[in-house]
């Protein structure tokens, strides 16, 4: 099994908004799940891994350098993702529940270091998936409450390091999950010059664009598969080493190139 060593966790706040363009009065923003998002809420996040190989990579120039770029292009991406900053909540008087952004709020990024092996972890063939859930922050969940994103930048001295992410599936789906990535690599990659993200790796919150004649039953009949009211993720079962981790995918042929790894709940022959 991986160990790791905490470092440090901080909390990454998103670079300043215009309050008059996005939040209330009342400094933050409120955005109801719909009955697209409702049947996800009681599944377990949605984690990845990404590796970046860098030879030689020392301690000093990865807390100089490459860790400060990270957490600075993370706060301005999440300016323009700004519910991966905030929480599920459902309120008591509420029929459903929505994402919550108040104007303190932040994401938690644990930073660590390991001695495991980079190679072995990040390359082909198959590996016990506990080695990898290692790399993969917590994502605190309660009843009436649910963090929506959690990062953990995990170093491996002398070999590179990893970025693992833990999202709520009720926000985050796939398609959400993977414009996050890029736009964060998009403005990682221009130094943290770009004042806004290109239209492709922009997302759009206006709710008015489900349109829907009867929305709130559609919400009443999702909210019912759920089956109880409460935003804890099903009980999943211990992850044991007969259970392998698989690539899902790489980008070959450039210095530091970024790994993916799905997380598989199947067991391989």
């Amino acid at each position: 099994m991986t160990t790791i060593q905490v470092v440090e966790v901080a909390r990454v706040t998103p670079a300043a908004v215009e309050s008059d363009s996005v939040l209330n009065s009342a400094h933050s923003l409120t955005i109801p799940l719909t009955f697209f998002d409702l049947p996800w809420l009681m599944l377990n996040p949605v984690k990845r891994v990404f590796f970046y190989k860098i030879t030689a990579l020392t301690r000093e120039h990865f807390h100089s350098s490459i860790l400060p770029k990270l957490n600075l292009s993370f706060s301005l991406v999440l300016r323009s993702y700004l519910p991966l900053s905030g929480r599920i909540t459902w309120d008591p008087n509420e029929p459903k529940p929505s994402i919550v952004v108040s104007e303190n709020d932040a994401v938690s990024v644990t930073v660590a270091e390991t001695r495991a092996d980079f190679s072995l972890l990040s390359g082909y063939g198959q590996r016990p998936a506990s080695d990898v859930h290692a790399l993969i922050p917590e994502l605190p969940v309660s009843i009436d409450s649910a963090t929506v994103l959690s990062i953990q930048i995990t170093l491996f001295p002398g070999d590179g390091f990893s970025i693992g992410v833990a999202a709520h599936h009720g926000v985050s789906d796939g398609k959400t999950s993977t414009m996050f990535i890029k736009a964060w690599a998009h403005l990682c990659k221009l130094d943290n010059n770009a004042v806004s993200l290109p239209a492709n790796l922009t997302p759009s919150f206006d709710r008015s664009l489900v349109n829907v004649n009867d929305l709130t039953e559609l919400d009443e009949e999702m909210i019912q598969i759920t089956k109880t009211r409460s935003l804890c993720p099903n009980p999943g079962r211990e992850i044991g080493d007969d259970v392998r981790a698989r690539r899902w995918g790489r980008s070959p042929g450039r210095p530091g190139s970024e790994y993916t790894r799905r997380i598989s709940g199947g067991v391989d022959p």
